[in-house]
């Protein structure tokens, strides 16, 4: 039997050690990796579920809008526009025509609400420039409501002079046709609309950032797309390389 000392013993019992160690390290390189996989995936589930709500909320507000806008209206929709005391009833007609819009996007709000709600938790996860299609369908809400208020004060000055006799300038007239057709959509399609564009051009940018989250390219995709810049690098560098 060898002795504790011998240098055999020792090699072993330092080998031992070492093999204990190795494992040790091991171990925790796994912890490691685990939890950084575990945290990343955590990270891209929050990210899924916020361009998912992110991107329905966006394809609601596009209908909804379209809805408010509508030129069909129920005769039960008027029923909760109420007439005031001084208004004739030519002035009653004229606004509660304008005051359906406001009426209809006010049912609708809660909608637009919860896209501002998640403004702040995009410029978290997405970075500040991810803000842009909130600002554009926020600059196409505030356009039609801006055009509802400002026609709603074109046309009673229209008519209340109208109705007394006083003569009103031709351009006021062609003022609250522009305005209608703002409102409501031009039918030829001139002018252009405006809102719906900028509303069409949110839910396109909403959609190029959700998109590729939501349902992000396979390894072959992205193999595809590797490969076609490398080809086309190749190529641009062949042509100026020409003699």
């Amino acid at each position: 039997m060898l002795p504790d000392s011998h240098p055999t013993i020792t090699l072993l019992v330092q080998i031992g050690q070492l093999v204990t160690y190795l494992f040790g390290a091991i171990a925790a390189i796994v912890a490691v990796v685990g939890l950084n996989t575990w945290r990343r995936q955590l990270v891209e589930g929050q990210r899924i579920k916020l361009a998912s709500e992110a991107l329905e909320h966006f394809y609601i507000a596009r209908d909804a809008l379209k809805a408010v806008r509508s030129g069909a209206a129920f005769a039960n929709e008027f029923e909760e526009i109420a007439r005031l005391p001084d208004e004739t009833k030519r002035q009653y007609d004229a606004r509660s025509v304008l005051a359906l819009v406001l009426l209809r996007f006010d049912k609708t709000s809660g909608t637009f609400s919860k896209i501002e709600a998640l403004r702040y938790q995009f410029m978290a996860a997405f970075g500040q420039s991810s803000t842009q299609p909130f600002d554009l369908l926020r600059r196409a809400t505030s356009e039609l409501i801006a055009a509802v208020h400002t026609c709603m004060q074109l046309e009673r000055y229209v008519v209340s002079n109208d109705e007394v006799g006083v003569a009103v300038p031709d351009g006021l007239y062609q003022q609250v046709k522009d305005m209608h057709e703002k409102i409501w959509g031009a039918i030829t399609g001139q002018p252009p609309d405006t809102i719906t564009k900028g509303v069409n051009d949110a839910v396109s940018e909403i959609e190029k950032l959700c998109l590729p989250v939501i349902n992000p390219p396979s390894r072959f995709d992205r193999f595809k797309a590797a490969s076609r810049r490398v080809l086309s690098t190749a190529k641009r560098r062949l042509l100026f390389w020409r003699p």
